[in-house]
């Protein structure tokens, strides 16, 4: 039997919001993103080439969530997903089509995307209604003032292109004087790519950087101590991570072995930051205060012949860490699959004690749908990721290929191309054009395939 992920009803009109000063407050909300962490990067989730202690530790003291999943494998989508509660085909925050008299190439490569749609309350004007100062600074740009859409309800929206400055920024705001609780929002950005070496950085490879393979030496930069893989090889000239997904620059077992030290001392590096963030947060904070933990979407390190991150839906992008730590949170390992829009709601109830939508509350044994465009050829392709009774998952792409994931094809192939197309049709959004210094920022980080 083919069954409906998400039920959709009639809105409500919304009951009038009392005045700030008459609700009742709850505790200091800290929600933290590690940006392009995959659940198998860190220590809580098995992994001990990787030393994580602090998230570990959060996680030695509060709720687990072993099969958390992101609605969307890149920040845009996925944060909209966080912060509106609601999915992609929903809130509508994604890749724009390409419009009339637009040439889609890949240089230059237009950024265009869709705003999450304006009538959707946000995480942090629900939190400020309720009498919440509410903060939010960010590593990673497309969480920043340049696109308030995104950060809309914030009081405050800072940008800073160094994990220890968005650091140090938090902590500034943690240090307000201000009677109000405080929800305050960061996006740790350290694990994305280009990697640099840093304290954490495996030996071996700080060693292969200094003697890179013909393969992976167009990608070595800043004297041995940078790996970027965005950078163009080929001709015609495309970004790594494309040329090795499309076989035109393959790199190969040994590279991709230094590709995965380089993306893992870039996560214990985050992870100490993620340290200094939450030593400064009990010290200024403290008290009954809720601590949330987890990431936007994976990263592609050679899996599936891929790498990078917001082509295709396999696990390695989908699967993310997600801990809960607070009053109200017991400590175990929550074994029940959810998403960030299960978060955005698990938040508001243990904030503010408002309960969860019976279709989407954190207990809900549901798999997310995913949605997303991957360029293939000349053309784009929508593709989202399904379920059945059986456990099986696979993608079903707009062209109506079956992409398994895991366990057998659908027995319902009919249906689930059918819901699928309901699914990828229901794309809302205004599309909103970013200016040309928030583009090379973008173009820098792998964003536009400039």
């Amino acid at each position: 039997m083919w069954w409906m992920l998400l039920t959709i009803g009639c809105a409500s009109e919304p009951a009038p919001t009392p005045a700030p000063e008459a609700l009742p407050v709850g505790p200091d909300v800290l929600l933290v993103v590690l940006d392009t962490v995959r659940a198998d990067a860190i220590g809580a989730m098995g992994n001990h080439r990787v030393s994580t202690p602090n998230l570990d530790g959060l996680a030695d003291r509060g709720r687990v969530y072993v099969d958390a999943q992101t609605p969307g494998p890149w920040t845009w989508p996925a944060h909209a997903s966080l912060f509106t509660g609601e999915f992609p085909w929903t809130h509508g925050a994604h890749f724009a089509e390409p419009t009339a008299g637009q040439t889609w190439t890949l240089d230059p490569m237009p950024f265009v995307v869709t705003m999450p749609r304006a009538d959707l309350p946000t995480l942090a004007e629900k939190m400020a209604g309720a009498g919440y100062r509410t903060a939010s600074v960010s590593g990673n740009v497309l969480i920043g003032p340049d696109l308030p859409a995104m950060v809309r309800g914030f009081e405050r929206t800072l940008y800073a292109d160094q994990d220890a400055k968005v650091v140090n920024q938090a902590i500034e705001a943690m240090a307000v004087d201000d009677d109000r609780p405080l929800f305050l929002f960061v996006n740790l950005f350290g694990a994305h790519g280009p990697h640099d070496v840093v304290d954490t950085t495996p030996e071996a490879a700080i060693r292969a950087l200094r003697t890179p393979s013909d393969a992976l030496a167009p990608f070595v930069t800043a004297g041995g101590t940078r790996l970027d893989l965005h950078r163009p090889v080929g001709d015609p000239p495309l970004p790594g991570i494309m040329a090795h997904s499309g076989a035109k620059h393959t790199l190969g077992t040994e590279d991709l072995a230094v590709l995965r030290g380089m993306y893992e001392g870039e996560v214990g590096e985050v992870d100490r930051m993620l340290g200094t963030l939450l030593k400064a947060w009990t010290g200024l904070r403290g008290g009954d205060d809720l601590v949330a933990v987890t990431a936007d979407h994976g990263e592609y390190l050679g899996e599936h012949g891929r790498l990078g991150h917001g082509r295709s839906l396999h696990r390695e992008l989908t699967h993310i860490p997600m801990v809960v730590a607070g009053p109200g949170v017991f400590h175990r390992k929550e074994r029940t699959p959810v998403t960030l829009v299960d978060l955005h709601h698990e938040l508001l109830r243990l904030a503010l004690g408002t309960p969860p939508p019976a279709s989407q509350g954190v207990q809900a044994a549901a798999w997310p749908d995913q949605h997303w465009r991957e360029k293939l050829g000349d053309g784009w392709s929508k593709g989202s990721v399904l379920f059945d009774e059986s456990g099986s998952r696979f993608i079903v792409w707009s062209d109506g290929e079956i992409e398994v994931i895991d366990g057998s094809q659908p027995t319902d192939s009919a249906g689930a191309r059918a819901t699928t197309k309901a699914r990828l049709e229901a794309t809302p959004g205004a599309p909103v054009q970013v200016d040309e210094g928030t583009l090379n920022q973008l173009e820098a980080l792998g964003y536009t395939g400039k």
